[in-house]
């Protein structure tokens, strides 16, 4: 999967701060890039040593696909007492739960 994440990731266009990720965003990227973004907003922070676990990669490789997806603007890195952490920035006007019908469609 790493290797299909990387070649994809080249395709994919920065995020700006002028257009923000939404879920709409998120259905046109590429499947590996969709399918590892929807995991980390499962999960909702990880920490490298979680990406190195699902991706079965070395821990410099998983960080470096990690500052590749904040520099895209993928992901936001987040400083807290248990250290570096990830999030994917999806934005809504609203507070709400995303309908598990639409976990399914971004997992397809």
């Amino acid at each position: 999967m790493y290797a299909q994440l990387i070649r994809e990731l080249e395709q994919v266009s920065p995020i700006t701060r002028d257009v923000e990720l939404n879920v709409t965003n998120l259905l046109s990227f590429p499947p590996a890039v969709r399918q590892f973004i929807t995991w980390i907003m499962r999960q909702k922070l990880v920490q490298v040593n979680s990406v190195t676990s699902f991706l079965d990669q070395d821990e410099p490789t998983s960080q470096a696909l990690m500052d590749l997806l904040v520099q895209k603007g993928l992901v936001e890195e987040e400083r807290s007492a248990k250290g570096l952490q990830y999030q994917v920035p999806v934005r809504s006007s609203r507070n709400y739960r995303v309908p598990e019908r639409i976990w399914k469609a971004l997992d397809e």
